[in-house]
């Protein structure tokens, strides 16, 4: 009777270990795999989707790191533009992507720092669901104004918008946009109010500029540059602390009667939050090399935009200092997005 209990608690133990190494050989295999995995990132084809159409400056500057992504690699790198429900659209693409570096989504202010404030409902969240890697490229925006509009500087400026509340208006391009974001704050720290306007695309709003029917806009340079720099819009000042580099004879608001004003125009990459770090880690590296590269550097800086190239730790302080700062300006303004 002992020896029988004793062979049925020896098979059970013998059961037991046996399962138990099998589950410890697959813990050990697939962790194996991983680690390769990881090693031999990447071996296929990295896909960066843009939330933006072909042609303008986000677009540029997300051909500009693939490119530089792919000279780093060695492997394809493609743009794939999905435009759409202001980013939205490309951020779901990302989100529904595998968490292995593959995948990359070319985000904004807009998309991280500002629609958080302002998109409920989301089945997924636009901070906390995705690893920054780093930012691309930064960009200034310009005041500029409509012909004949008789106010040569900021200061002009905001004596009419004083003496005429609600007369005057200002375009972006849509709610919720740097522009627009620009805008409201510049209203708040001037004590004015002027009518926002949002159209489709900064094209649509300097070309309203241009025709008279639209009294200013705070546009990204990049897109304003040619029309800047061949007089056709006249500029008044830039948004950021610093003059641009690109128009070192144009002021910058802070400089022009509103000391502390400072804001910017950014993109950058993210990733799943999922990601292994060591692969974060790697692309942030890569797009730091590829933008010290002097061919895609100078091919940023001639459209008017900073090269960025950061850490995925400075990049995410960006994000939530940004978030911040707009979360309080759309609360204080009561801005909504139209259903």
């Amino acid at each position: 009777m002992l020896e029988k209990r004793y062979e049925k608690s020896a098979v059970r133990h013998r059961a037991i270990f046996a399962i138990t190494l099998v589950c410890v050989l697959t813990a050990l295999f697939a962790g194996s795999q991983a680690a390769f995995a990881q090693a031999q990132y990447p071996s296929r084809t990295i896909r960066v989707i843009s939330p933006f159409p072909p042609g303008g400056f986000s677009d540029l500057a997300a051909r500009a790191i693939a490119l530089g992504l792919q000279q780093e690699f060695g492997s394809t790198v493609v743009v794939e533009n999905r435009p759409g429900a202001g980013g939205l659209l490309a951020t779901e693409i990302v989100f529904n992507s595998p968490a292995d570096g593959y995948t990359l989504l070319l985000a904004s202010n807009t998309g991280l720092a500002i629609l958080p404030h302002l998109v409920t409902g989301l089945k997924y969240d636009l901070v906390k669901d995705f690893a920054p890697v780093s930012v691309v490229s930064m960009a200034t925006n310009v005041l500029v104004i409509r012909p004949g509009l008789e106010t040569p500087t900021v200061k002009d400026l905001i004596a009419l918008a004083k003496s005429r509340p609600g007369a005057l208006n200002f375009g972006s391009s849509g709610i919720g946009t740097p522009q627009h974001m620009i805008g409201e704050m510049f209203q708040s720290s001037a004590g004015v109010s002027m009518v926002h306007i949002p159209y489709k695309g900064t094209v649509a709003g300097l070309q309203e500029v241009m025709a008279g029917r639209l009294d200013l806009m705070f546009a990204d340079l990049p897109s304003a540059a040619g029309l800047v720099k061949s007089g056709k819009l006249k500029t008044l000042a830039v948004s950021t602390a610093t003059r641009a580099p690109f128009l070192p004879d144009v002021p910058t608001i802070a400089e022009s009667g509103l000391p502390g004003f400072s804001a910017s125009t950014w993109v950058g990459i993210v990733v799943r939050a999922q990601t292994p770090p060591e692969i974060v880690q790697r692309l942030s590296r890569a797009i730091v090399t590829s933008l010290a590269r002097p061919e895609i550097r100078n091919g940023l800086v001639s459209l008017g935009a900073e090269p960025g190239g950061t850490t995925p730790e400075r990049f995410a302080a960006l994000i939530s200092d940004d978030g911040q700062r707009w979360g309080k300006i759309i609360r204080d303004a009561g801005i909504k997005l139209e259903p």
